[in-house]
């Protein structure tokens, strides 16, 4: 029974609190495979960086030709970008997943995209360490005056 007339603003107010410390307590999600390749930064070049990043993440799912690809690209951006657990994941009702099938998924989707990127980074073309006509600085020749 309140004993106050504002009784009930003090109960709202432990409760807000409360569950504001609930929020911020839980647990955050493990580092995971995909992670190392996404820089952190929300801004500047690395901000650029990650969203060219995702984009060729987004096409390697996108080349995938099974049946459920694209089941299996929204399920893999609803736990990497948007942040869902693979249990409410298989909550929605219309994946009629187990959480144990969702983390299948995430698991063969990650070890493709990790790959389909180690192959792009192999086969990406080197970058020339000197610009062609310019010899190294060991072979100039000043004594004569020349460069």
């Amino acid at each position: 029974k309140p004993r106050h007339p504002d009784a009930f603003y003090g109960m709202m107010k432990v409760t807000a609190a409360n569950l504001a410390h609930d929020y911020f307590r839980r647990p955050r999600p493990p580092m995971t495979d995909v992670d190392p390749f996404i820089p952190d930064s929300h801004s500047g070049p690395a901000s650029i960086e990650r969203e060219i990043l995702l984009r060729e993440i987004d096409d390697i799912l996108s080349e995938m030709a099974t049946p459920l690809a694209a089941r299996d690209r929204e399920i893999f951006w609803l736990y990497y970008r948007q942040g869902f657990t693979a249990q409410a994941i298989a909550a929605i009702p219309c994946y009629k997943l187990t959480t144990k099938g969702v983390e299948s998924i995430l698991y063969r989707l990650t070890c493709y995209v990790r790959e389909r990127l180690v192959e792009k980074k192999l086969n990406a073309p080197k970058p020339k360490a000197r610009s062609e006509g310019i010899p190294p600085p060991n072979t100039l020749n000043t004594s004569e005056g020349q460069l």
